[in-house]
């Protein structure tokens, strides 16, 4: 609570300060508008003139209906500061997470949504909670002088009235807060599928399946789920609270009849039942904002540990010693992986030396590991047994992002980004972003400048098919597979400084025509570096001057491509597979 109670006062002190000023200020106005009341009563019948006290009380209406709609704009300021504040905190752990298990784990995700929703509610619900508290607090003081001086007994009342208002609230918490992380899942599979039904590449395919009426199905099943689990929410405790509205009415008929028996035996004036019942009225209306705020205070604390346990929690290391350039190889020596304990192996003992300025090729069939080597070359994993080396030295020693920027890489799943044309190159440095020159050199290179340069603003032009731009609606466009695959291999090119260039499946969404001429580029524009190349298409791999037959988890072949056509092995029948589909006694004539 210490934690939630602190983030309203880092994020917005000066409106958290004026709030409770407010709230000071707004708890008084009841008692002095009783008072008024009682008063003005009170002279109207001594019929003596009563605009002095009609115009204080209505002054005092007026400052309150101020005073309220001030402090509800300062609680908006407060709510806004406080999300800023916890998206700033929570997303600072998220990007200092250096390693992919955070993010391809949906446990994580679920967390997130609960930390992401509990984080905003928490702090907000408690900031709110504190003012209602000052301001009930006070109120029921200023009022509790009237009801216990016209009958002390009632006052005994409403507070047992108030213990047991807070006992129910506490059995509803535990239930709401269990319906809440059930909402959390049933959330994360809405937007799922909602963004399956919106998403343009999964708009083909579903229209081509015939599955959309599916997916929309689903997807509201979800949030019938959901809605359902709400009103189960809603519903919690809600008897308790109807019995205490029925108890707090009957306290209030008993308070008004002894107060009617005082004033029929001259105890009381008849403008005491006005103050009397002015006094209970906010008494009660105190006490049950109270008990409501303790109850949603409650369930956003108990929410607020996710927030906690993923802000607490610290990244993977992610200081170490800096990175040169590789001179010498990375080394594997009997790495061993897999992404959980209770998954199987990955990579099975691999060895492999690649050596600096050489290109060495990976292939295998799917699943045999390619892409998970790949991730932990990056240090987007750590091996779970055996030992990478970079010219000699652990990558576990090495700081992550030193190690990255000696990297460039093209990867098979490569992002489309909801960016303008330049930033979706210029992304890969983020110094290049401001850099022209550099981003559309690298566009020059790959052929993809003169489409850049035509779009509806040049490379200014936003780049998506679900977003629109912040000014021009019209300056927005989409590209296709192909071009995309231009753009990524762009980004690899202007990672220049760097000493190792990954290409996974590079020419995946390339035509025959563009294949060549990236084969030809990697191999003159890549020349003097480190290259790994993972593809399907085995001819890209003959230019390299080692290639490792990934297995069942191990390098079953290594060697070149001649040294593996004469083994005979795995890649030879491959390679057969491949080149006899292009086998045609047409082709040396057309050539």
């Amino acid at each position: 609570m210490r934690r939630a109670l602190a983030v309203p006062w880092r994020a917005a002190p000066v409106a958290s300060a004026l709030g409770i000023v407010l709230a000071i200020a707004f708890a008084v106005i009841p008692a002095t508008t009783a008072y008024l009341t009682r008063a003005l009563i009170d002279t109207l019948g001594r019929g003596e003139d009563v605009t002095e006290l009609a115009i204080a009380a209505a002054a005092v209406t007026s400052l309150g209906a101020g005073v309220y709609f001030a402090s509800r704009y300062v609680e908006g300021i407060v709510h806004a500061r406080i999300r800023l504040h916890v998206e700033r905190e929570l997303f600072a752990r998220v990007v200092a997470e250096q390693q992919l298990g955070f993010f391809e784990d949906p446990a994580f995700h679920q967390r997130l949504v609960l930390a992401t929703d509990a984080a905003r509610t928490a702090p907000q619900e408690l900031a709110t909670g504190v003012e209602m508290l000052v301001r009930s607090v006070i109120g029921i003081i200023a009022l509790a002088g009237i009801v216990f001086v016209v009958w002390p007994p009632i006052a005994v009342l409403l507070a047992g009235l108030g213990v047991l208002g807070f006992v129910a609230q506490l059995a509803r918490i535990r239930h709401e807060v269990r319906l809440s992380e059930l909402m959390a899942h049933d959330q994360r599979w809405y937007v799922a599928y909602h963004q399956l039904l919106v998403d343009p590449r999964a708009a083909k395919e579903l229209r081509l399946f015939g599955t959309t009426e599916l997916m929309r199905d689903r997807m509201l099943a979800r949030l019938g789920e959901n809605t359902r689990n709400e009103l189960a929410r809603q519903r919690i405790g809600i008897g308790a609270q109807i019995a205490l509205a029925v108890a707090g009415a009957a306290i209030s008929v008993l308070g008004t009849v002894m107060v009617a028996a005082r004033i029929r035996a001259g105890e009381l004036a008849v403008a005491d039942v006005v103050l009397f019942m002015a006094a209970i009225t906010g008494i009660q209306a105190a006490v049950g904002s109270l008990v409501q705020n303790f109850g949603h205070l409650g369930s956003s604390l108990e929410l607020f540990r996710y927030y906690l346990a993923l802000v607490d929690v610290p990244p993977a290391r992610t200081t170490g010693r800096d990175v040169p350039p590789l001179r010498d190889a990375i080394v594997l020596r009997d790495v061993w992986f897999r992404y959980a304990d209770n998954t199987p192996w990955v990579l099975r003992g691999v060895d492999l030396e690649i050596r600096a300025g050489r290109a060495t090729g990976l292939v295998g069939v799917n699943g045999a590991g390619k892409s998970t080597l790949l991730k932990l070359l990056g240090r987007f994993y750590d091996p779970t047994r055996g030992q990478i080396l970079w010219d000699g030295i652990d990558l576990r020693e090495l700081d992550p992002a030193a190690l990255r920027r000696q990297l460039a890489a093209t990867f098979q799943d490569f992002m489309t980004y909801q960016l303008s044309a330049a930033e979706n190159i210029g992304i890969a440095d983020g110094t290049a972003l401001e850099d022209r020159a550099r981003i559309t050199g690298a566009a020059a290179i790959v052929g993809i400048d003169q489409t850049l340069s035509r779009l509806p603003s040049g490379y200014d032009t936003l780049l998506s098919a679900v977003v629109t731009s912040d000014g021009d609606e019209g300056q927005v466009a989409s590209l296709s597979g192909g071009q995309w695959q231009r753009i990524a291999i762009a980004r690899t090119l202007l990672r220049a400084t760097a000493s190792v260039v990954i290409l996974d499946e590079p020419s995946a969404g390339l035509d025959a025509q563009a294949e060549h001429e990236l084969q030809m580029l990697v191999g003159s524009h890549f020349a003097n570096a480190t290259r790994i190349l993972v593809s399907h298409r085995l001819s890209a791999m003959r230019g390299a001057d080692q290639i490792a037959v990934l297995a069942d988890g191990v390098i079953a072949e290594r060697g070149t491509h001649d040294d593996l056509m004469a083994a005979r092995g795995a890649y030879a029948k491959w390679f057969a597979l491949q080149a006899a589909a292009y086998q045609d006694a047409r082709v040396g004539a057309a050539a």
